[in-house]
Protein backbone atom coordinates (compact mmCIF):
# COMPACT_ATOMS: atom_id res chain seq x y z
CA UNK A 1 0.00 0.00 0.00
CA UNK A 2 1.19 3.22 -1.18
CA UNK A 3 0.83 5.81 1.49
CA UNK A 4 1.83 8.97 -1.36
CA UNK A 5 1.73 7.88 -4.79
CA UNK A 6 5.41 6.73 -5.80
CA UNK A 7 6.21 8.37 -9.65
CA UNK A 8 9.38 6.56 -9.84
CA UNK A 9 8.70 2.76 -10.85
CA UNK A 10 12.27 1.68 -10.49
CA UNK A 11 11.78 2.37 -6.83
CA UNK A 12 8.83 1.05 -6.35
CA UNK A 13 10.04 -2.07 -7.89
CA UNK A 14 13.10 -1.78 -5.34
CA UNK A 15 10.87 -1.40 -2.81
CA UNK A 16 9.20 -4.95 -3.52
CA UNK A 17 12.22 -6.49 -3.92
CA UNK A 18 13.80 -5.45 -0.80
CA UNK A 19 10.69 -6.58 1.36
CA UNK A 20 10.13 -9.54 -0.30
CA UNK A 21 13.55 -10.80 0.21
CA UNK A 22 13.69 -9.44 3.76
CA UNK A 23 10.57 -11.90 3.98
CA UNK A 24 12.59 -14.75 3.12
CA UNK A 25 15.64 -14.11 4.86
CA UNK A 26 13.23 -13.78 8.36
CA UNK A 27 10.59 -16.40 8.00
CA UNK A 28 11.21 -18.91 5.06
CA UNK A 29 14.37 -19.79 5.37
CA UNK A 30 16.18 -21.95 7.73
CA UNK A 31 18.01 -20.93 10.55
CA UNK A 32 21.79 -19.87 10.02
CA UNK A 33 22.82 -22.95 12.26
CA UNK A 34 21.12 -25.32 9.33
CA UNK A 35 21.22 -22.65 6.19
CA UNK A 36 24.92 -21.84 4.42
CA UNK A 37 25.63 -18.71 6.92
CA UNK A 38 27.84 -17.30 3.05
CA UNK A 39 24.16 -17.07 1.38
CA UNK A 40 22.42 -15.25 4.77
CA UNK A 41 25.07 -12.91 4.09
CA UNK A 42 24.67 -12.21 0.63
CA UNK A 43 21.25 -12.00 1.66
CA UNK A 44 21.84 -9.71 3.96
CA UNK A 45 24.36 -7.71 1.78
CA UNK A 46 21.77 -7.29 -0.56
CA UNK A 47 19.09 -5.95 1.61
CA UNK A 48 21.53 -3.40 3.07
CA UNK A 49 22.39 -1.92 -0.23
CA UNK A 50 18.87 -1.55 -1.40
CA UNK A 51 18.18 0.17 1.87
CA UNK A 52 20.57 2.61 1.26
CA UNK A 53 19.37 3.10 -3.07
CA UNK A 54 16.22 3.36 -1.24
CA UNK A 55 16.61 6.36 0.62
CA UNK A 56 18.80 8.11 -1.84
CA UNK A 57 15.94 7.59 -4.55
CA UNK A 58 13.36 8.67 -2.48
CA UNK A 59 15.40 12.00 -1.16
CA UNK A 60 15.90 12.95 -4.63
CA UNK A 61 12.02 12.86 -5.17
CA UNK A 62 11.39 16.57 -3.76
CA UNK A 63 7.58 16.03 -4.90
CA UNK A 64 7.20 13.34 -2.81
CA UNK A 65 8.47 14.55 0.28
CA UNK A 66 7.40 17.92 0.06
CA UNK A 67 3.32 15.95 -0.70
CA UNK A 68 4.69 13.77 2.52
CA UNK A 69 5.01 16.25 4.79
CA UNK A 70 2.37 18.85 3.68
CA UNK A 71 -0.33 16.03 4.41
CA UNK A 72 1.14 15.22 7.67
CA UNK A 73 1.23 18.52 9.09
CA UNK A 74 -2.26 19.38 7.19
CA UNK A 75 -5.24 19.75 9.99
CA UNK A 76 -7.22 18.01 7.71
CA UNK A 77 -5.90 14.78 7.79
CA UNK A 78 -7.44 12.11 9.65
CA UNK A 79 -5.55 10.01 12.23
CA UNK A 80 -5.38 6.54 10.36
CA UNK A 81 -3.67 8.34 6.98
CA UNK A 82 -1.06 10.62 9.68
CA UNK A 83 -0.36 6.80 11.34
CA UNK A 84 0.79 5.64 7.81
CA UNK A 85 2.56 9.17 7.38
CA UNK A 86 4.48 9.02 10.51
CA UNK A 87 5.09 4.95 10.28
CA UNK A 88 6.39 5.99 6.57
CA UNK A 89 8.78 8.53 7.86
CA UNK A 90 10.21 6.00 10.92
CA UNK A 91 11.15 3.98 8.30
CA UNK A 92 12.57 6.22 5.96
CA UNK A 93 15.50 7.23 8.81
CA UNK A 94 15.58 3.72 9.89
CA UNK A 95 16.49 2.85 6.18
CA UNK A 96 18.68 5.47 6.66
CA UNK A 97 21.32 4.03 9.08
CA UNK A 98 22.47 1.96 5.78
CA UNK A 99 23.38 5.17 4.43
CA UNK A 100 26.91 6.46 4.47
CA UNK A 101 27.96 9.53 7.12
CA UNK A 102 28.49 12.05 4.28
CA UNK A 103 25.22 10.79 2.68
CA UNK A 104 23.36 10.40 6.37
CA UNK A 105 24.29 13.84 7.19
CA UNK A 106 22.57 15.12 3.80
CA UNK A 107 19.49 12.43 4.32
CA UNK A 108 18.89 14.51 7.77
CA UNK A 109 19.40 18.20 6.40
CA UNK A 110 17.25 17.59 3.55
CA UNK A 111 14.41 16.21 6.22
CA UNK A 112 15.16 19.49 8.58
CA UNK A 113 15.13 21.34 5.16
CA UNK A 114 11.09 20.10 4.76
CA UNK A 115 10.54 21.01 8.70
CA UNK A 116 10.62 17.71 9.78
CA UNK A 117 11.00 19.11 13.38
CA UNK A 118 7.86 21.26 13.06
CA UNK A 119 5.85 17.70 11.76
CA UNK A 120 7.38 16.18 15.09
CA UNK A 121 5.78 18.75 17.51
CA UNK A 122 2.51 18.24 16.13
CA UNK A 123 2.23 14.57 15.77
CA UNK A 124 4.58 14.30 19.59
CA UNK A 125 0.96 15.90 20.61
CA UNK A 126 -1.90 13.38 19.15
CA UNK A 127 -3.78 10.81 21.49
CA UNK A 128 -2.81 8.46 19.33
CA UNK A 129 -0.05 6.12 21.07
CA UNK A 130 1.47 4.48 18.05
CA UNK A 131 1.73 8.08 15.81
CA UNK A 132 3.10 9.16 19.06
CA UNK A 133 5.69 5.84 19.54
CA UNK A 134 6.84 6.36 16.39
CA UNK A 135 7.22 10.09 16.30
CA UNK A 136 9.51 9.39 19.77
CA UNK A 137 11.48 6.95 17.34
CA UNK A 138 11.91 9.41 14.46
CA UNK A 139 13.57 12.11 17.09
CA UNK A 140 15.68 9.94 18.49
CA UNK A 141 16.88 9.13 15.53
CA UNK A 142 17.48 12.72 14.36
CA UNK A 143 18.99 13.87 18.20
CA UNK A 144 21.40 10.74 18.24
CA UNK A 145 22.96 11.41 14.62
CA UNK A 146 22.41 15.46 15.30
CA UNK A 147 21.84 16.67 18.86
CA UNK A 148 23.52 20.26 17.73
CA UNK A 149 20.59 20.77 14.23
CA UNK A 150 17.60 19.96 16.94
CA UNK A 151 19.48 22.55 19.76
CA UNK A 152 19.80 25.47 17.13
CA UNK A 153 15.68 24.92 15.75
CA UNK A 154 14.95 24.60 19.38
CA UNK A 155 17.37 27.94 20.23
CA UNK A 156 15.96 29.48 17.02
CA UNK A 157 11.78 29.34 18.37
CA UNK A 158 12.21 31.09 21.62
CA UNK A 159 12.21 34.58 19.71
CA UNK A 160 8.93 33.44 17.93
CA UNK A 161 7.12 31.07 20.31
CA UNK A 162 5.30 31.10 23.48
CA UNK A 163 7.25 28.68 26.08
CA UNK A 164 4.35 26.37 25.58
CA UNK A 165 5.29 25.67 21.84
CA UNK A 166 8.92 25.17 21.70
CA UNK A 167 9.87 22.01 21.00
CA UNK A 168 11.70 20.77 24.03
CA UNK A 169 8.87 21.75 26.36
CA UNK A 170 6.99 19.56 23.98
CA UNK A 171 9.23 16.91 24.73
CA UNK A 172 9.25 17.48 28.56
CA UNK A 173 5.77 17.29 28.59
CA UNK A 174 5.40 14.60 26.71
CA UNK A 175 7.63 13.17 28.93
CA UNK A 176 5.70 14.21 32.08
CA UNK A 177 1.90 13.11 31.05
CA UNK A 178 3.24 9.36 28.95
CA UNK A 179 0.20 7.53 29.93
CA UNK A 180 1.98 4.31 29.88
CA UNK A 181 1.95 2.82 33.14
CA UNK A 182 6.05 2.09 33.04
CA UNK A 183 6.59 5.20 31.19
CA UNK A 184 8.08 3.86 28.22
CA UNK A 185 8.08 6.84 26.41
CA UNK A 186 9.00 9.23 29.22
CA UNK A 187 11.93 7.13 29.70
CA UNK A 188 13.14 7.45 25.56
CA UNK A 189 12.15 11.16 26.15
CA UNK A 190 14.31 11.61 28.85
CA UNK A 191 17.48 10.10 27.44
CA UNK A 192 16.25 12.26 24.25
CA UNK A 193 16.47 15.55 26.71
CA UNK A 194 20.03 13.96 28.15
CA UNK A 195 21.70 14.41 24.64
CA UNK A 196 20.42 17.63 23.92
CA UNK A 197 21.47 18.87 27.17
CA UNK A 198 24.85 16.95 27.14
CA UNK A 199 27.41 19.97 26.64
CA UNK A 200 29.80 17.60 25.83
CA UNK A 201 28.41 17.26 22.25
CA UNK A 202 27.79 21.19 21.72
CA UNK A 203 30.10 22.53 19.30
CA UNK A 204 31.67 25.56 21.05
CA UNK A 205 31.49 27.68 24.30
CA UNK A 206 29.71 30.09 22.48
CA UNK A 207 26.99 27.62 21.82
CA UNK A 208 26.79 26.41 25.17
CA UNK A 209 26.42 29.09 27.15
CA UNK A 210 23.61 30.52 24.60
CA UNK A 211 21.38 27.03 24.88
CA UNK A 212 21.88 26.39 28.37
CA UNK A 213 21.16 30.21 29.48
CA UNK A 214 17.86 29.29 26.99
CA UNK A 215 17.01 26.04 28.31
CA UNK A 216 16.90 27.41 31.61
CA UNK A 217 15.25 30.96 31.32
CA UNK A 218 12.15 28.81 28.78
CA UNK A 219 12.48 25.26 29.68
CA UNK A 220 13.57 24.28 33.13
CA UNK A 221 10.30 25.16 34.77
CA UNK A 222 8.18 23.05 32.78
CA UNK A 223 10.71 19.65 33.51
CA UNK A 224 10.59 20.67 37.96
CA UNK A 225 6.59 21.36 37.73
CA UNK A 226 5.99 17.93 38.80
CA UNK A 227 8.78 17.66 41.48
CA UNK A 228 7.66 21.34 43.05
CA UNK A 229 3.78 20.16 43.10
CA UNK A 230 4.73 17.01 44.68
CA UNK A 231 6.31 18.63 47.22
CA UNK A 232 4.38 21.47 48.60
CA UNK A 233 4.58 19.96 51.98
CA UNK A 234 7.18 18.50 54.38
CA UNK A 235 5.69 15.03 52.59
CA UNK A 236 5.18 14.00 48.89
CA UNK A 237 1.42 14.83 47.98
CA UNK A 238 1.12 11.68 45.27
CA UNK A 239 2.99 8.61 46.20
CA UNK A 240 1.85 6.48 43.76
CA UNK A 241 4.04 3.69 41.55
CA UNK A 242 4.06 5.71 38.44
CA UNK A 243 4.53 9.49 40.04
CA UNK A 244 7.69 7.50 41.85
CA UNK A 245 8.66 6.87 38.29
CA UNK A 246 8.46 9.84 36.66
CA UNK A 247 9.83 12.00 39.68
CA UNK A 248 12.79 9.84 39.43
CA UNK A 249 13.24 10.59 35.66
CA UNK A 250 12.89 13.96 36.70
CA UNK A 251 15.52 14.17 39.40
CA UNK A 252 17.83 11.85 37.42
CA UNK A 253 17.90 14.91 34.85
CA UNK A 254 18.57 17.49 37.85
CA UNK A 255 21.26 15.15 38.72
CA UNK A 256 22.75 15.36 35.03
CA UNK A 257 22.78 19.14 35.09
CA UNK A 258 24.34 19.33 38.16
CA UNK A 259 27.17 17.13 37.08
CA UNK A 260 27.19 19.05 33.80
CA UNK A 261 26.02 22.79 34.35
CA UNK A 262 27.62 24.18 37.14
CA UNK A 263 26.87 27.64 36.92
CA UNK A 264 23.40 27.27 35.48
CA UNK A 265 21.46 24.60 37.82
CA UNK A 266 23.66 25.83 41.12
CA UNK A 267 21.67 29.28 40.51
CA UNK A 268 18.03 27.61 39.85
CA UNK A 269 18.51 25.49 42.95
CA UNK A 270 19.11 28.44 44.82
CA UNK A 271 16.62 30.81 43.57
CA UNK A 272 14.06 27.86 43.74
CA UNK A 273 14.68 26.28 46.73
CA UNK A 274 15.25 23.17 44.56
CA UNK A 275 17.36 20.84 46.74
CA UNK A 276 14.67 21.19 49.92
CA UNK A 277 12.07 20.06 47.78
CA UNK A 278 14.18 17.34 46.05
CA UNK A 279 15.05 16.34 49.71
CA UNK A 280 11.31 16.02 50.50
CA UNK A 281 11.13 12.97 48.17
Amino acid sequence: REVIPLGNPELLAKIHQTYRVQYIQDVVLPTPSVFEENMLSTLSSFIFFNKADIVSMLQEDEKFLSELFAQLTDEATDDDKRRDLVLFLKEFCTFSQTLQPQCRESFFKTLSSLGILQALEITLGMEDAVIKTASIDILSYLVDYSPSMVREYAFQQSNVQDDDQLLINIIIEQMICDPDPDLGGAVQLSGILRLLLDPENMLSLDTKSEFLNFFYKHCMHVLIAPVLANTTGDAPSKETSQTAQLLGLIVELLSFCVEHHSYHIKNYVLHKDLLRRVLVL
